[in-house]
C-alpha cells in the first residue's frame, strides 16, 4: 500500500507539470483538491457528527494534506522531482535522529550530509527556493503521516480522509479563484486524473496502511520514495539527473531507512 501511495503520487505529479503554465503550483493544487473534494465526499457522504478530538484530528489532517501539497508542488516546479524528493525526506530523517539515543544515528547523520552537500549544486536560478519547499513538505508529511494515524483509528472507512480533503479544498480554494478563466475541459479532465490518481487512490492506501503500521515503519518503506521519484521524472518529464546526483540520493535514502529503524526502541 505505500508503495502504492509513492508511486501513484509521483505518477500526478508528472500530470500535474502540465497544468503549471496554466494554473501555477498554488492553483493546480487548489483544483486538485476542489474536484477531489467533490468525487470523494461524493461517493463517500461522511457525516458530519464528530466528537472534538476526532474534528480536531481531521482537521491536523486536512491542513497537513493542503500544506503538504502546495509546498511539493511548488518544489517541483523548480527543481527535478528525485531531487525534491530528496530534500523532503531531511526533515523526517531529523526527527529520526534527534528522538533516538544510538549512536549509529551519527553515522547515518553523517551520511545523509554528504548525501545532501552531493546534490547541493542544482544548476537552476531558483533551487534555493526549490529547496526550501521541498523541506517544507517534508516538514508538512510528518504531520501528514502522524494525523493520519490518529484519524484512521478515530474514523471508518474513507469517511476521515473524505473531510480531510473536504478541509484541505476549502484552505487552498483562494489560490484557485484567479484562475477560474482558464478552466476547460482539458484543464478539468487533468485535475481529476491527478484528483483521483495522486490524491484519493494514494491517502486512502496510506490511510489504511497506517491502521496496521506504525508511522516509524511507513517512514522506512517511504525510503524508496526518491528513487521512484527521480524515475518518474526521467520517464515522464525528462529530467535527467548526474551519476553523482543519483548517489547523493541514494546516501539519504539509507539514511533515512537507518535512522528510522534505529529509532525503534531496544526491544524491537
Amino acid at each position: 500500500m505505500i508503495v502504492g501511495t509513492s508511486v501513484t503520487i509521483q505518477i500526478a505529479a508528472a500530470i500535474a507539470h502540465d497544468l503549471f503554465d496554466e494554473l501555477g503550483a498554488t492553483g493546480t493544487s487548489a483544483l486538485r483538491f476542489s474536484l477531489g473534494a467533490v468525487i470523494l465526499v461524493g461517493l463517500v457522504r461522511p457525516a458530519l457528527r464528530r466528537d472534538a478530538t476526532t474534528w480536531r484530528s481531521i482537521i491536523a489532517y486536512g491542513l497537513s494534506l493542503a500544506a503538504l501539497n502546495l509546498t511539493f508542488f511548488e518544489a517541483i516546479d523548480r527543481i527535478p522531482m528525485g531531487i525534491a524528493v530528496t530534500f523532503a525526506f531531511i526533515p523526517p530523517l531529523v526527527m529520526a535522529v534527534l528522538t533516538s539515543r544510538r549512536r549509529a544515528d551519527v553515522g547515518w547523520a553523517a551520511l545523509a550530509v554528504g548525501g545532501v552537500v552531493i546534490l547541493g549544486g542544482i544548476d537552476r536560478p531558483d533551487s534555493i527556493a526549490g529547496i526550501s519547499f521541498a523541506l517544507g513538505a517534508g516538514l508538512a508529511w510528518i504531520g501528514v503521516a502522524y494525523a493520519a494515524q490518529r484519524v484512521g483509528t478515530r474514523t471508518a472507512r474513507l469517511d476521515g480522509l473524505a473531510l480531510a480533503i473536504g478541509i484541505a479544498a476549502i484552505v487552498t480554494l483562494p489560490f484557485g479563484l484567479p484562475h477560474l478563466g482558464v478552466l476547460d475541459p482539458r484543464v478539468l479532465a487533468l485535475g481529476a486524473a491527478i484528483a483521483v490518481v495522486g490524491l484519493i487512490v494514494p491517502f486512502a492506501l496510506e490511510l489504511q496502511a497506517l491502521r496496521l503500521l506504525e508511522p516509524r515503519i511507513v517512514a522506512v518503506v517511504y525510503s524508496v520514495d526518491p528513487a521512484i521519484g527521480a524515475l518518474v521524472g526521467l520517464v515522464a518529464l525528462g529530467e535527467h539527473v548526474s551519476l553523482v546526483q543519483v548517489a547523493g540520493i541514494a546516501a539519504v535514502m539509507v539514511a533515512a531507512a537507518g535512522a528510522t529503524v534505529s529509532a525503534a526502541p531496544a526491544d524491537v
